[in-house]
């Protein structure tokens, strides 16, 4: 490896999505306009206020491996309503066909270090080309599976394979795309350009095309959203005694202000350093992301120190009006009970030891700001 690079938070600059749910599409990739929202008018963010009135997600049982629950059900009369279900329904489908094996490394070459590694590098080269953040979530999806199926692959070619998939996902998500001797060139010139398009050809064959997963970050833009509204409109939300307590000071992720964007930061922050954790796979990726959002809830409602200690006492108290609040949020949204994510929980716990920055991403700071 070429570079190594020390681990960091928040590397890569905030990825783009829907109103409602990430879904890539060629005519959003742009500069974002918005910290919270990229590529989106902001008006379009306070369309339909009233979203008590708006339906309810069917409850989806958090199967990863056999997600077959349907939400046809659900009870909608707006089309944006219909099309958000269906795209919904249909990640939850592919979701299965786009898994990684999270035991490829046993009997490898590669070690969870050397992985980390080459991610976090990634994450650096992502930084360095201003790519989304979906962009490197496609990669590290790209990179897992593609060495579940080829087993050969020497450790001198663990790069290669890094920085092509890096440059694949480029080609999917970005709207500027760096030249191939650009790639070569962050690598230090260690692969020629045919190696990287010889590499690429083996990715996208190997995947057998199927290049736009639903990423943790896709799940991380759901949550937030559904967390926001729940908090605002629900009725049951409304009258849960942490709610009633702090009606002008919500936790939310996806509005904009200074606190939202700070919590809007640690979560994402909090899910950028679980996808260098080999073990994340292990996991459904929307229970990293619930898992992720309890543990922020319960830090800043008080029930946890930023060590996380504690969690699992926290977890099986049934009286605590965060729990209640929270598995009435993951019930309705999502289908599964509190004590589901119990073992994710505890893992995740382990992530908020390191210091999160709130600096802004560069590719947000105001125009003529000189940077140091």
């Amino acid at each position: 490896m070429k570079q190594k690079i020390g681990i960091k938070k928040d590397n890569i600059e905030l990825s783009s999505f829907n109103k409602v749910i990430s879904v890539p599409k060629a005519h959003e990739r742009t500069a974002p306009l918005d910290p919270h929202v990229d590529n989106l008018n902001l008006s379009k963010t306070t369309e339909k206020s009233d979203r008590s009135k708006r339906h309810k997600p069917n409850p989806i049982h958090d199967n990863f491996l056999e997600c077959t629950e349907s939400i046809s059900a659900i009870e909608v009369t707006d089309k944006e309503d219909i099309e958000a279900i269906e795209t919904l329904e249909y990640l939850i489908g592919i979701e299965k066909n786009y898994a990684a094996d999270p035991y490829y490394l046993e009997g490898s070459e590669f070690t969870w270090g050397m992985r980390l590694i080459l991610l976090d590098w990634l994450m650096e080269v992502s930084t360095e080309f201003q790519f989304k953040r979906e962009c490197f979530y496609y990669s590290v999806n790209y990179i897992d599976r593609y060495l579940s199926k080829v087993r050969n692959v020497s450790k001198d070619n663990l790069q290669l394979v890094g920085i092509t998939a890096l440059r694949l996902a480029a080609k999917i998500e970005e709207a500027y795309i760096p030249k191939v001797k650009d790639f070569v060139l962050i690598t230090d010139n260690a692969y020629t350009i045919e190696q990287i398009k010889m590499m690429e050809s083996s990715i996208a064959y190997t995947l057998s095309w199927h290049l736009t997963p639903p990423t943790l970050n896709t799940w991380r833009n759901w949550y937030m959203e559904q967390w926001d509204a729940y908090v605002q409109y629900n009725n049951y939300a409304k009258n849960n005694i942490l709610i009633k307590s702090l009606p002008d000071d919500l936790i939310l992720f996806k509005v904009s202000n200074e606190k939202a964007y700070a919590h809007f930061r640690e979560l994402c922050q909090l899910i950028d350093l679980a996808v260098l954790d080999i073990r994340t796979l292990k996991h459904s990726p929307r229970t990293i992301i619930a898992s992720g959002m309890y543990i922020l809830l319960a830090f800043h409602f008080g029930h946890i120190t930023i060590e996380a200690k504690g969690l699992t006492s926290l977890l099986l108290d049934a009286s605590l009006p965060l729990n209640n609040l929270f598995e009435h949020f993951v019930n309705t949204c999502f289908g599964f009970e509190l004590e589901e994510l119990l073992v994710t929980i505890e893992y995740m716990g382990k992530f908020m030891l390191l210091e999160f920055d709130y600096s802004i991403p560069v590719k947000l700071k105001p125009k003529g700001q000189v940077f140091v």
